[in-house]
C-alpha cells in the first residue's frame, strides 16, 4: 500500500495493521456487542472475540421481530407494539414476569426526553418532604448530592436491567419507580388497587429535538452522529425508543380519562407556565396535599426552586457523575425550554409533524406553538441565516464574497475559496485587514499551523521559552501565566483576535519579541513578514489525526441549531481540500518548502516528534528562536520543567482551560480532547485509510515531506 517515497517520511503514522478491524469500529459496536453484551448466563454463552450468542429461543425471538436502524444502537426492535433495544426487551420481560406491586406504589411514566428527570425530582421531594424539609434542610437534602435517577430508579435501566430480579422488600413506602414503557405493556403489573401512575407529556416537537441532541451527546465516539433529517424521518415513522410517540401518549391519556384516580396526566408546558399550581395538583393526586401551613411557610415554592432546571443543572452531582448506564448526568440538562424546536425544523418538517399530530393525537389538548411562531424557520434550518453569518460585512465586501467559489462549510453555511485556500467570510475580512495594516518588526515570532495540529501546545511551549527569564518554569510556582491564562490569550491570533472584524489594532505597546499566531497559508502571509529577523515556527501534524481532531472539534463547538457534521461527509470534504485554511497538503507544502529554502527564517516542527522526544525538540526550538538553553539551565531542569508545564495533561486539568473562552465564543475545554498520536485508527474505515494514503502520496510525493509507516 505504501510507496517507497512514503516510507522515508519523518512523521509517524502507525501501520494499517494497527486499525484493529476498523470495519467493526466504523459501525460502532458489532451486532454481538450491541445486542448481547452483558446479558445473563441464562441468555448467553461466549463463542467469539466480539460477540456473544444468547440462548436460541431469545435470539430466535429477536430475529422474528421487525427491526429498524436505531438512533444509538444498530437496531431497534418492534416488541409488544413499541420500538426498543434488545437489552430493554430483556429487562421488560423480567419486570413483567417478576414485579409485584403494592397498594401505595407510585410509578412515573414518560417517553424519553419529555421531562423525566424533572418529574422524578418533584415527586421525590413531595413524597419525602416531611423527612427532608425543602425549606429548612439546607445542604442535607438528597437532591443536592444525588441525581433524581438515583432516587427514583427505572424498572428497565436499573432494577430489572440485564434480566435481574431485584429484592424490593426493603424499600420504604410509598415505593417510587419510573418507566418509559407504554401503558399497554405496563398495566398488568400495576393493576393492584392503590397503585398510582403519573405521566408527564411534552409536545412532540420539543421531545424530538431534545432526543436528537441527547442521542448525539451520549453516543460512542466510534459512532457517527445521527443527522437531524434522518432522525426526523425515523421519528415521524414512529421509530424512536418506546415509540411511536403518539401511541405512547394516547395510551396514558385515555387511561387518565377512564381512571383519573389512578393515572394523572401532566403536561410539561403547563409545569413550565405555572409550576406551583401543578405541584399542588400532583401532591393531591399522590394523597399528600399541601396544608395551608405548608403553603404559608413557602414549601410549594421551595420545592419548585429546589427542583428547577437551573438549580439541578448547576449541582456538582449533575455535572460529572453517571446515574443511567454509563451516560454522564450533565447530558440530562441541556436547555429545558419550550419551543426550542423552532431553531431547528424546516417549514416542511413542521408541516409534516403538525399533520402527524393532527392525525393521531388531536384529542390531547397540548400547548404546541402555532406555525407562525417559527420566525422564518427556513433560515434557522441551515443554522445562521446568510445575513447573520455575514453580519457586519460591507456591501462591497459582500459583492466580493459572492464572486468567490464556495462550498458547504463544516461549521458555517459556507467556506469560500480565497487566495487559493478555504475560509469563512469573517476570516477573509480579518486576513484582508492584516495584509493591509500589519507592520512586522525584526524580532517578531509567528507561530503557524493548520487548525487542530497542535496550535495550543505550540503557543504554550513558545511563550514559556521566550519568557522563561521573567517567569522561571522551575521556581515560579503558582505565578506562571500559563496557570491562569489560556495559551491563546498569551499568543494572540491575527485572524481571530487582533484583526477580527476588520479591526486595526495598536501593537506598539507589545514587548519584544512580539509573538503572534496564524492559520493562514504561507503564500498569503509571506509579504507581511518579509522583514529580516522575523521568525516563523510551523507545526505539522499527520493528516489522519488532524482530520479526526478537526471533526471532533467542529462538532463540539458548533451552534446547537446546526446539525452535526457526519464523519463520512467531513472526510469527503477534507479529501477534496475543503477544510478551514486547506487544502491541507498545500498548507503543509508552503511552509515545508520555505523551511528548506530559508531554514533561518522558517522552522518546521512535527507534532509526532514532539510527542516522542519533547526535550530534544524544545532545545531545537529555543535555538531557532535565538534563546538556546544554557548548560546551567539544562542542569537545573528548565527544559523538563517547560515540557511538564506545557504538557497536554497539565494544561487540560487547569481551571482556566475548563470553563473560560479564549477564541471567539468557544469554550477552552474543547481545545483539549486527547492529544494522542494514531487516534484515527478508531474512526476511519479501510477504504477511507486507503483513500487518504493515496492522496498523501499523490500530493506530497517527491516533495521530501513524506510520511513513514511504523
Amino acid at each position: 500500500m505504501a510507496t517507497s517515497s512514503m516510507k522515508s517520511i519523518p512523521m509517524a503514522i502507525p501501520s494499517f495493521s494497527m486499525c484493529h478491524k476498523l470495519e467493526l469500529l466504523k459501525e460502532g459496536k458489532s451486532k454481538g456487542q450491541e445486542d448481547h453484551e452483558g446479558l445473563s448466563y441464562e441468555f448467553q454463552a461466549l463463542t467469539s472475540l466480539f460477540s456473544c450468542w444468547v440462548r436460541p429461543w431469545f435470539q430466535e425471538m429477536l430475529d422474528s421481530l421487525p427491526k429498524e436502524r436505531g438512533w444509538r444502537t444498530r437496531y431497534l426492535y418492534l416488541f409488544q407494539g413499541f420500538w426498543c433495544q434488545a437489552k430493554e426487551i430483556q429487562a421488560i420481560m423480567s419486570f413483567q414476569k417478576h414485579f409485584q406491586s403494592l397498594p401505595n406504589d407510585v410509578v412515573l411514566a414518560t417517553i424519553p426526553k419529555s421531562g423525566t428527570t424533572w418529574l422524578k425530582a418533584l415527586t421525590f421531594t413531595i413524597l419525602n418532604r416531611h423527612r427532608f424539609d425543602p425549606v429548612s434542610s439546607g445542604t442535607n437534602h438528597p437532591l443536592l448530592t444525588s441525581n433524581p435517577h438515583d432516587l427514583v430508579p427505572f424498572f428497565e435501566y436499573k432494577l430489572y436491567a440485564n434480566g435481574d430480579v431485584p429484592n424490593l422488600s426493603s424499600l420504604a413506602s410509598p415505593r417510587t419507580f419510573a418507566t418509559h414503557v407504554p401503558f399497554g405493556s405496563l398495566m398488568d403489573s400495576i393493576e393492584k388497587p392503590g397503585v398510582k401512575v403519573v405521566y408527564l407529556c411534552r409536545n412532540p416537537f420539543d421531545t424530538f429535538i431534545s432526543s436528537w441532541h441527547y442521542i448525539n451527546n451520549i453516543k460512542s465516539e466510534s459512532v457517527s452522529p445521527v443527522l437531524l433529517d434522518e432522525a426526523f424521518d425515523l421519528y415521524c415513522r414512529g421509530v424512536i425508543g418506546f415509540g411511536p410517540f403518539w401511541e405512547h401518549m394516547l395510551g396514558y391519556w385515555r387511561e387518565s380519562l377512564k381512571r383519573p384516580e389512578k393515572v394523572l396526566f401532566l403536561k410539561y408546558e403547563d409545569l413550565k407556565e405555572d409550576i406551583e399550581t401543578n405541584l399542588k395538583k400532583l401532591s393531591s393526586f399522590l394523597g399528600l396535599p399541601f396544608t395551608e401551613e405548608e403553603e404559608r411557610k413557602g414549601v410549594v415554592k421551595a420545592i419548585a426552586d429546589l427542583c428547577s432546571f437551573e438549580n439541578l443543572k448547576k449541582l456538582e452531582v449533575n455535572k460529572s457523575n453517571k446515574s443511567i448506564k454509563n451516560f454522564e448526568n450533565r447530558f440530562l440538562f441541556r436547555k429545558g425550554e419550550v419551543s426550542d424546536w423552532v431553531n431547528y425544523l424546516s417549514p416542511s418538517q413542521v408541516e409534516r409533524l403538525s399533520a402527524l399530530v393532527d392525525d393521531n393525537i388531536k384529542s390531547i389538548p397540548m400547548a404546541i406553538p402555532s406555525f407562525s411562531m417559527c420566525h422564518k424557520p427556513e433560515l434557522l434550518k441551515e443554522g445562521k441565516s446568510k445575513g447573520q453569518e455575514d453580519e457586519g460585512l460591507s456591501y462591497e465586501f459582500q459583492e466580493m464574497l459572492d464572486s468567490l467559489p464556495k462550498e458547504r462549510g463544516w461549521r458555517t453555511r459556507y467556506l469560500y475559496l480565497f487566495q487559493g485556500f478555504w475560509c469563512q467570510a469573517k476570516e477573509i475580512q480579518a486576513i484582508m485587514s492584516f495584509q493591509k495594516h500589519f507592520q512586522s518588526l525584526p524580532n517578531d515570532v509567528v507561530l503557524a499551523t493548520i487548525p487542530k495540529s497542535g496550535t495550543t501546545w505550540l503557543k504554550a511551549l513558545t511563550f514559556t521559552i521566550l519568557n522563561r527569564y521573567r517567569f522561571d518554569p522551575v521556581s515560579s510556582g503558582t505565578n506562571h501565566p500559563l496557570l491562569t491564562s489560556n495559551p491563546h490569550d498569551l499568543v494572540p491570533f491575527f485572524e481571530y483576535k487582533l484583526y477580527a472584524n476588520g479591526d486595526v489594532p495598536n501593537l506598539s505597546s507589545l514587548a519584544s519579541p512580539r509573538t503572534f499566531a496564524t492559520h493562514v497559508p504561507f503564500g498569503s502571509f509571506m509579504d507581511s513578514i518579509e522583514k529580516p529577523g522575523v521568525k516563523v515556527v510551523y507545526l505539522c501534524r499527520n493528516p489522519f489525526d488532524t482530520f479526526i481532531s478537526s471533526w471532533h472539534y467542529i462538532n463540539n463547538i458548533k451552534s446547537e441549531s446546526v446539525s452535526p457534521v457526519l464523519l463520512d461527509e467531513a472526510f469527503d470534504l477534507y479529501c477534496r481540500g475543503v477544510i478551514g485554511f486547506g487544502p491541507f497538503w498545500e498548507h503543509m507544502l508552503g511552509y515545508w518548502r520555505e523551511s528548506l529554502k530559508r531554514p533561518e527564517k522558517v522552522f518546521f516542527l512535527r507534532y509526532e516528534d514532539l510527542k516522542e522526544d519533547i526535550e530534544t525538540n524544545l532545545k531545537k526550538l529555543a535555538s531557532f528562536l535565538g534563546l538556546p538553553f544554557t548548560e546551567e539551565e539544562e542542569q537545573k531542569g528548565v527544559v523538563k520543567a517547560i515540557a511538564d508545564l506545557c504538557s497536554f495533561e497539565n494544561l487540560k486539568k487547569l481551571e482556566v482551560n475548563k470553563s473560560n473562552k479564549s477564541i471567539k465564543n468557544f469554550e477552552n475545554r474543547f481545545l483539549f480532547r486527547k492529544g494522542e498520536v494514531s487516534d484515527w485508527v478508531n474512526y476511519l474505515s479501510p477504504s477511507q485509510v486507503e483513500r487518504l494514503l493515496a492522496l498523501v502520496d499523490d500530493k506530497l510525493g517527491g516533495s521530501g515531506l513524506t510520511f513513514r509507516l511504523s
